[in-house]
């Protein structure tokens, strides 16, 4: 075969290998892509890349971060980007009822909380939001708001939701945000989710989560995509 030939043989395979990536991205119970933090992803055996992987395809890396972001919805840039701001404690649990499947959500507490406030003393006023989304159309299907907790760094919530849904296809979205006032703009704190398939919802599991910020979202104070005021 012709040196041309063979190049281009090679540049079809490399684009190949790259492009199946996406289909193998896995989540964790809490909703975040393992080796994520990194911004490397490790493969299995069934043809998907490893950390030794060199990703000459600069157009078709972006492409395969893009697919790896999607069962989250963008929570953290791949490229690792991303503040931990604090951490939040979920409870979950699945009860099947006479008129079919509930998902029980409790928002407990946060912890931890590492946001730069205007000044060291200051103790914000913070609230929880919370979002069911379907993760093949990427859209959210139910909203719950928590009580705002006036001055208190770490706020104790506990507070319990109810969504009549089957889990399986769905995941979670939990914001942390700090009420500014009447006059002045609302804050994100930071956000985690929850992809539902990787959790074993037959008993109440409680976790903490951490509440991560990518960095211009950080100094933006929204999350991506993200209206504060809805």
């Amino acid at each position: 075969k012709s040196a041309s030939h063979r190049n281009t043989e090679s540049s079809i395979s490399t684009a190949s290998s790259i492009s199946s990536v996406g289909s193998g991205c896995s989540v964790n119970s809490e909703g975040s892509i393992p080796g994520g933090e990194n911004g490397v992803f490790t493969a299995s055996q069934t043809g998907k890349i490893n950390q030794d992987t060199d990703l000459t395809l600069k157009g078709e890396t972006h492409k395969v971060l893009d697919q790896l972001k999607q069962p989250v919805l963008g929570l953290a840039e791949a490229d690792g980007k991303t503040q931990v701001m604090g951490e939040i404690k979920i409870a979950l649990k699945r009860e099947m009822k006479t008129d079919g499947e509930q998902l029980i959500v409790e928002i407990l507490q946060c912890r931890n909380i590492t946001y730069k406030f205007k000044s060291p003393d200051h103790l914000p006023d913070l609230y929880v939001k919370l979002y069911v989304i379907n993760v093949s159309t990427q859209k959210r299907i139910f909203k719950k708001k928590t009580r705002v907790c006036r001055h208190d760094r770490e706020p104790s919530f506990n507070e319990t939701f109810r969504f009549s849904l089957n889990s399986a296809g769905h995941s979670l979205q939990i914001l942390l945000i700090s009420n500014g006032g009447k006059f002045m703009r609302k804050t994100l704190i930071g956000e985690a989710y929850i992809w539902l398939d990787k959790v074993d919802l037959r008993k109440r599991i409680a976790n903490w989560h951490k509440l991560l910020v990518s960095s211009t979202e950080s100094q933006r104070g929204a999350a991506p995509g993200f209206n504060l005021q809805n």
